[in-house]
């Protein structure tokens, strides 16, 4: 008895590590998200809207140069718009992109806050332990009273299982008592409550590693992830007065319109071809 008691205190204890660490994971993964979703924001609104333009335009560039390799090889000499007729109710890529990106976005509401998660509700133990323990006895002595039993084989086994119930309640093991309790369909009365317990505990205590072990890989991806490298270095530089997000979004705004002229010097290569 001594050995499962020193047992179900060591599972305990991990069980309050796990859930330590846990309570922590979730803080810190709650803050990196919030810290994330902020500088995310100031991305979208600073950077977002040229990189599309930009994108948009790398994309009409190759285009262009396809059909015009295309074209090339046909020896044909129809203009660039004969060589691909619009589906129905065809949408451009700026267009596309400015339904889903950008006119969201004028929506004062797109950039509000999630609400806050609901508050926990706290289960408060009852103040009175030996109420608890007489309750929970009283409660399984009716459940497996040999007086409900259907035949002499059912007798047998409720009898048996009083007899750990009865041990348990007079050892005021209420842990014991908790997990005959909990545990669904048949109980072999041949496994002392006691060891119900602990394999209670152990499934709650590998429930937690579980939980832990996700929670970890969340917040690991959330510190190691593309915009988070990102804030780190606009924070450097803005150690050194300088608006890393803002420089790019010039260079992106001067790489698009590098893109136009380009774009429309092929138009009039290819309109000339």
């Amino acid at each position: 008895m001594e050995d499962v008691r020193t047992q179900a205190a060591a599972l305990k204890e991990e069980i309050t590590q796990y859930e330590i660490k846990i309570a922590a994971l979730e803080r810190d993964i709650a803050d990196l998200t919030r810290e994330l979703d902020e500088f995310r924001q100031r991305y979208d609104k600073v950077i977002r809207p040229v990189a599309r333009r930009l994108e948009a335009a790398l994309d009409a560039i190759e285009e262009l140069r396809k059909e015009r390799h295309l074209r090339s090889h046909m020896q044909h000499e129809r203009p660039m718009e004969s060589m691909w007729t619009p589906p129905p109710n065809y949408v451009n890529v700026e267009t596309q992109f400015y339904k889903v990106w950008i006119e969201p976005k004028q929506d004062p509401a797109f950039f509000e806050p999630a609400p806050p998660p609901p508050p926990k509700t706290v289960i408060t133990p009852n103040a009175d332990p030996r109420m608890s323990l007489k309750k929970l006895y009283r409660l399984l002595a009716r459940r497996y009273h040999p007086d409900l039993a259907i035949d002499d084989a059912d007798r047998a086994y409720r009898n048996r299982i009083m007899v750990l119930i009865n041990d348990a309640y007079a050892e005021k093991d209420l842990d014991a008592l908790l997990a005959l309790a909990e545990k669904d369909g048949i109980v072999s009365p041949d496994i002392p409550l006691a060891a119900l317990h602990l394999q209670k505990l152990e499934a709650e205590r590998n429930e937690l590693a579980w939980r832990c072990s996700r929670l970890q890989g969340k917040y690991d991806d959330l510190l190691h992830c593309e915009m988070m490298r990102l804030k780190i270095d606009a924070a450097l530089a803005q150690n050194k007065g300088r608006d890393l997000l803002r420089e790019m979004a010039e260079r992106a705004e001067n790489e698009y319109w590098d893109c136009m002229a380009r774009l429309d010097e092929l138009r009039r290569e290819a309109a000339q071809e």
